[in-house]
This record gives C-alpha cells, structure tokens and sequence, in this order.
C-alpha cells in the first residue's frame, strides 16, 4: 500500500477504526478454523472413544477364552454396538456444546477488541496535538506488519502496541503534558515516566500485556541512548524496533510546527 493510498483511506475512516476492523477480521477468521477443527476434532474423538471402548470389551472377551458362540461374547458385542450408538447420540450434544463455547470466546474477544479501541482514542484525546500522531502510527503498523508477512498473532500484537503505545501518559500531570515550553529537568524525568507508567496499565490485563514490547521499548534506541533501560540493538524488543521505523516515518511525513511535511 503506497502513501497516497493510505492518505485516501484516512479520509474515509480513521486508523483506529481501521485497525480495529482489521483484528476484528482477524478474529473471526481464527474462530471460524478454530470450530472447523472442533467439529472434526469431536467427530474423531466421540468416535474414538466408543471404538476404544467397544473393541476393548471384544479384546477382554477374547484374551479370557470366551468363544463367539458364547452368552458372555454376545454380551461384549451388544456393548460395542451400545457404546457406538451413544456416540452417535451424544455427538450433537458434543458439537452444540463446543459451538456454544466458541461463541462465548468469541463475545469475549470481541469486547476485547473494543475495550482497546476505546483506550487508543482515550490515549488520543488525552494527548490533544499529538492525535493525529497516533492513531498514524497505528495504521502505518498495520500496513507494515502485513508487509513484512508477520504471522496474524504478531500483526495482532504490534497493532495493540501501536495503539497503546503512549497510554502512560494518562498519568502524567496535565501542567506538563500540556507545556507550551521546553520542559525542566525534572520535568523532562517525570515525562519520561510515562513510559512505566504505561507498562503498569497493560501489565493489569492480560489481553493488553502483548502491547507491552511497545509500550515499554518504544523509546529505546538502537545506540543505547534512549530509555527507559537503555537497550541497544537486538536487545530491543522487535515490536518495539518495528515501531520505531513507523515512528520515524511518521515524524518525517507529518507536518509539525516547526516543520513542513516531506
């Protein structure tokens, strides 16, 4: 997807919508394998428990010398035949109830799915000029990820990491947040907290920790220079270096007060 493409789908729905469209797809089509699999899962293992069952009843029979002719080897295969039949009646009841599951997960996900919508346009509003910035970087990850044909569990993770990536700064105080001016020294370090702060938010939900390599290392840089555990190199997470470049893309291509757009 060139620029201009991404440019023209950005005036017809922003890339927070989007990107939570795109998990939305996502989901669905990871549900829809997931029942198929269930239904031939249910299949083999209804049926496999009755053959177990039946063809252990024949085998006891035989290994105890009873011949074909016999009441008891009669028995045996009366209870093959039964455990066959109960299969085949409790395979509907098997299958509505896995359906029954997959369609709780389903309701759950995508309330998920929502929940983190509503804290990337939370984490917007909350950082005022920096809107647009944000909800950017999500699309531009989106887009870059597909790219570079990460599998849809890393899109997922890097797209909640974009759209998080900056919710630390809900705790930071508004007098410097909003700062027309350079920022103190201490004001500067308490800025930079963020960060941890951020960390803390996602670590509390286990759905929002996958945006935790972003949150947390989406200021380190690659010389070591950044923060906040001045990781270099490697060591920073992948999320997190990915991120980067759509960061930089983003700077680069976005008009700023003090500078043109390229």
């Amino acid at each position: 997807m060139t620029k201009k493409s991404i440019n023209h789908t950005q005036k017809n729905a922003s890339p927070t919508a989007m990107a939570t469209r795109w998990l939305d797809r996502r989901l669905i089509s990871a549900l829809e394998e997931t029942q198929r699999r269930s239904r031939r899962y249910i299949t083999a293992l209804t049926l496999a428990i009755a053959l177990i069952s039946g063809i252990g009843t024949l085998y006891s029979a035989a290994a105890a010398g009873i011949g074909p002719d016999t009441d008891a080897f009669k028995m045996s295969a009366l209870v093959t035949v039964v455990s066959l039949l109960t299969a085949a009646a409790l395979y509907p009841v098997l299958r509505l109830r896995g359906r029954w599951l997959l369609q709780t997960v389903s309701t759950i996900s995508h309330d998920n799915i929502e929940l983190l919508a509503v804290l990337g346009k939370l984490t917007e509003l909350r950082n005022g000029e920096t809107a647009g910035h944000n909800l950017r970087v999500t699309l531009y990850t989106l887009v870059f990820a597909e790219a570079l044909k990460l599998s849809p569990a890393e899109i997922v993770r890097s797209v909640k990491g974009a759209l998080l990536h900056d919710i630390g700064k809900l705790a930071v105080p508004d007098r410097i947040l909003g700062k027309p001016g350079p920022l103190s020294p201490a004001e500067r370090e308490e800025m930079q907290r963020h960060v941890t702060y951020g960390m803390e938010i996602v670590s509390q939900s286990h759905y929002l920790r996958e945006a935790a390599p972003v949150v947390g290392g989406h200021h380190e840089r690659h010389d070591g220079t950044g923060y906040p555990a001045g990781l270099k190199g490697q060591a920073i997470p992948r999320d997190a270096r990915l991120f980067a470049l759509v960061d930089v893309f983003d700077a680069l291509t976005s008009p700023r007060a003090y500078k043109p757009a390229l």
